[in-house]
Parts: structure tokens; C-alpha cells; sequence
């Protein structure tokens, strides 16, 4: 309820301050005001959606029957991996990376740290990392996200076009965060370890790539 009150309140403060430098530009302050609440609306409906979506699923006590149908049929190593995989297909079909975030992060952590016995280890940390990056390397390849639909008409270009410009530089981003952090960290490995590795094999690419002219 506090959140809602300095929100409430920030909003009147904004408007306030804005509505006369707004006026002298020729616009109308409540105007705009109207724009940025419908622009905000998607997104607030998306967290609604996913407060109410995890609720329910604490109810169901879905976790626990999520932890016994995966325990025995795939090994915890590979759980890093499986969570990213779904994050970007659940991301990539929606469109949204906040939404797969909400919904994905109540599902996969308690699994993950019923795995790890409770235990905060490297599982733990690979998982967490493995729904944000799945769920912005879904977004940012999705031709449905906002992002990518602002981004192509601001460069004055089709959305599919501004997908594939881009997914060539997210698949290596996501190839090696798969092969030198999800996988590794399953196995036990230091995440430092794992950012380490990634980023030298992010800077020799290239390099590698100029030397073989395929770039």
C-alpha cells in the first residue's frame, strides 16, 4: 500500500512540475499525462499478472510437484541450461522479458534450491542467472517484443529485418553463456570463474573471426 501511495504521489508531484514548461511548448499537460498512464498499463497488467499467477502456483504447491517429477529424471547439472532454455522460448513467444521473469523465477528457484539442499552454491547462482539472460535473449530476438517494434521503426526498417540484424550477435551471447556458465556452473564450477572464461571467449571471437575472414 505504501508503494502505491508514493507512486500516487510522484505521479501528481511529475505533473505539477511539468504541466507550465508543458504548456510553453504548446502541449497540454494533462494530455500527456493520459499518455504515459496508457503507456504504463501493459506493463503494470503484466506484474498484476504475475503476482496473481504466482500466488496461485504457491497455493498449488507447484513447486514441490515440480521438484518431484524433475528429480531423478535430469541431473541438477543441467538444470542452469533448462531454465535458460525455457526463459527464452517463454520470452521469445510473448515478447516480454519482465513477464517471463515474474512467472519463471518463483518456478525455477525453489526447484533449484531443492536441488542444492538449501544450500546457496554455484546451482543456485546459474539458475538466477539463467532466467534474466533467458528471458532478455528471448525478448531482444522476439519480433513481438515492444523493444524490438520501437527499435526497428525509430531506424525506419521492418521489425523482422531489425531481427535479423541481431540475432547473430545474441546467438554467440547465448552460446557462450550456455557452454562456459550454465553448463560449468552445474558442475560446481566458481561463477567468477565462469564470467571469466565467457569474457575472454567473448574477446578473442572476433579476433578468431577477423583472422579466418568471416568478418
Amino acid at each position: 500500500m505504501v508503494l502505491v501511495w508514493v507512486s500516487a504521489s510522484a505521479c501528481v508531484l511529475a505533473l505539477t512540475m511539468n504541466f507550465r514548461p508543458i504548456k510553453q511548448l504548446g502541449g497540454n499537460g494533462l494530455a500527456v499525462f493520459g499518455i504515459g498512464i496508457k503507456n504504463l498499463i501493459k506493463p503494470v497488467l503484466i506484474l498484476i499478472s504475475a503476482w496473481l499467477l504466482s500466488s496461485t502456483l504457491k497455493s498449488l504447491n507447484t513447486t514441490e510437484v515440480l521438484a518431484a517429477m524433475l528429480e531423478g529424471n535430469i541431473p541438477p547439472a543441467l538444470y542452469p541450461l533448462l531454465v535458460f532454455v525455457t526463459g527464452a522460448l517463454i520470452s521469445f513467444s510473448t515478447g516480454t522479458s519482465w513477464g517471463t521473469m515474474g512467472i519463471l523465477m518463483p518456478l525455477a528457484l525453489p526447484v533449484a534450491l531443492r536441488f542444492s539442499g538449501g544450500e546457496l552454491s554455484s546451482l543456485i547462482h546459474g539458475t538466477i542467472a539463467a532466467v534474466f539472460s533467458g528471458a532478455v535473449f528471448g525478448d531482444h530476438c522476439s519480433p513481438f517484443s515492444d523493444t524490438t517494434i520501437v527499435s526497428s521503426i525509430s531506424c525506419g526498417i521492418e521489425p523482422m529485418n531489425h531481427v535479423k540484424t541481431q540475432m547473430p550477435y545474441a546467438l554467440i551471447a547465448a552460446s557462450t553463456a550456455i557452454l562456459a556458465g550454465f553448463l560449468l556452473s552445474g558442475q560446481g564450477l566458481n561463477p567468477y570463474l565462469s564470467l571469466l572464461i565467457g569474457a575472454s571467449v567473448l574477446v578473442a571471437l572476433p579476433r578468431i573471426l577477423k583472422t579466418r575472414k568471416i568478418l
